[in-house]
């Protein structure tokens, strides 16, 4: 059996490696972050029996923090037998497998837990090692292995989706400032012994008051649907204040997107707490439609908005694109058709050959056609997703009610909300919100009726982190290398008690 390891190389990290080697009394391989790269990561973890990962977040970021991010893949969040460790909170968007670490913002795990239960969990990998490791030795022999490696993705996946004693599992979709009844209520089925529940915490992705860029709001979407793709039932816990929010909103839209031409569906009930049971049918206010249309729009904002796939760096390629166009509009024919010839060479080399055959044609196809085109190459590149707005400015609902809930014909407009983020963006940047909270200035929001004076604060969760994939060889980093600190401000709107 062979056992890896991958620890900050900090004092911390290096005894806790050597608690955890004590305890689990096994040789163990360990790589040091200062002294390792992404390739040793991603050969590893292809080829160990088991991979333990230190992800604790150092006290202070800036550019000389030392951690294992700018190691990481996105395999870290799928391949069941990497095991997380962690003395502080992930990531957002750090959702691994297997573990220990705080689950909730207020919390903290001591290195001595860590070593208490590491042992358990190893175990627990050597017996579900249901898929076979790779067996080559080098990094050159394993990316000429994309089959392999996305046969162990897919075997990973698998495991994800079996369910323990064969219940159900039900995400509960409620407003935040009623999460103390929904607490009760949870309790109360979970008594019952029929269901398996998956709930969010009360702003463990966002809290009712939270400012966000568009960018960052369907950043937290996307990993909204990560959660919902894993349950078998989603339940509506009913308020008065429930299609008020485009949180909670977002929910039942995003439900309905993976329902979108799939086999599996995720059914969707809604509780009423007065009647204290559920409804025969879901009300038709509930129901969402999607559209092809819609479904190819939330595809593209969800792709272009996840941060292990699209990075500040990624405006640079856009740039890139409208020079390209230009290009082909001028370029002799010879010329365009030798650089659509090697551009179908990369891409028959990067598309995942796992896809289905037509899928994977069709992939191709898509492309080739965009490069083709420079009308179309100049329309991608002039998305909302790739301007200053989107990435830079707040996006804020000043309103109580949604615009994404038509309330006059009483259904959820999924145009409307997939337009909301952007119509709601102010002239402040992220820096004027800490301006603003650090020297007790209020800040005027909203446009014409709805505009109103807000105070701002820092939340009491007052950050979050989220990890930056390394791409090219290069951390994608704002504060520190593979982590990205998100403050956390409070918008209430201001009133003048004087």
């Amino acid at each position: 059996m062979e056992i890896t390891y991958f620890a900050p190389s900090t004092q911390r990290g290096k005894n806790l490696f050597e608690a955890i080697s004590k305890k689990i009394n096994h040789p163990i391989k360990v790589y040091y972050s200062e002294e390792s790269t992404q390739t040793d990561f991603l050969l590893a973890i292809h080829t160990s029996d088991v991979v333990i990962v230190d992800c604790t977040i150092p006290d202070h970021l800036d550019k000389s923090s030392i951690s294992v991010y700018p190691l990481l893949t996105a395999q870290v969040n799928i391949l069941d037998h990497i095991i997380v460790v962690s003395e502080s909170q992930l990531p957002l968007n750090i959702t691994p497998s297997r573990g220990i670490y705080p689950h909730a913002d207020d919390e903290t795990t001591t290195a001595e837990q860590i070593v208490s239960g590491i042992g358990t969990i190893v175990e627990q990998v050597i017996k579900n090692d249901t898929y076979p490791r790779l067996t080559h030795k080098n990094i050159e022999g394993l990316l000429k292995d994309q089959m392999g490696m996305e046969q162990m993705l897919t075997d990973s996946l698998d495991i994800k989706s079996q369910r323990p004693h064969n219940k159900p599992l039900v995400m509960i979709s409620y407003r935040n400032s009623h999460c103390k009844e929904v607490e009760l209520f949870i309790q109360e089925i979970i008594g019952q012994g029929k269901i398996d529940i998956k709930v969010l915490p009360p702003a463990s992705l966002c809290g009712e008051r939270e400012a966000h860029t568009p960018m960052r709001r369907w950043m937290l979407v996307g990993l909204l649907d990560d959660h919902i793709r894993e349950v078998d039932e989603v339940w509506i816990y009913e308020t008065e204040d429930y299609l008020n929010s485009w949180w909670t909103i977002a929910e039942l839209v995003m439900t309905a997107n993976i329902n979108y031409h799939n086999s599996k569906q995720i059914k969707v009930k809604v509780y009423n707490p007065n009647t204290s049971s559920f409804y025969d049918e879901v009300p038709s206010k509930y129901n969402v439609t999607i559209t092809d249309q819609q479904h190819q729009r939330l595809a593209r904002l969800q792709s272009n908005t996840r941060p292990d796939t699209m990075g500040p760096e990624s405006l640079e390629q856009i740039k890139q694109l409208k020079q390209v166009a230009a290009f082909l509009r001028i370029a002799p024919e010879e010329t365009k058709q030798q650089m659509l010839s090697n551009l179908k060479s990369y891409l028959e080399m990067s598309v995942p050959k796992s896809l289905d055959g037509d899928d994977r044609q069709e992939m191709i196809e898509d492309m080739m056609k965009m490069y083709s085109d420079p009308d179309e190459l100049e329309r991608y590149s002039s998305d909302d997703v790739f301007q200053d707005e989107f990435w830079n400015y707040i996006s804020y609902q000043t309103t109580q009610k949604t615009a994404a809930f038509n309330d006059k014909e009483f259904f959820i407009d999924v145009d409307a909300f997939i337009n909301v983020p952007m119509r709601e963006v102010t002239h402040f940047r992220p820096e004027d919100f800490a301006n603003a909270a650090q020297s007790k200035k209020l800040l005027s929001l909203g446009e014409g009726d709805n505009k109103h004076t807000y105070s701002i604060t820092r939340s009491g969760i007052v950050c979050r982190y989220l990890w930056l994939a390394t791409r090219m060889g290069r951390p994608t980093i704002k504060q520190a290398p593979g982590l990205e600190r998100i403050d956390i401000y409070d918008v209430q709107q201001y009133e003048d008690k004087r």
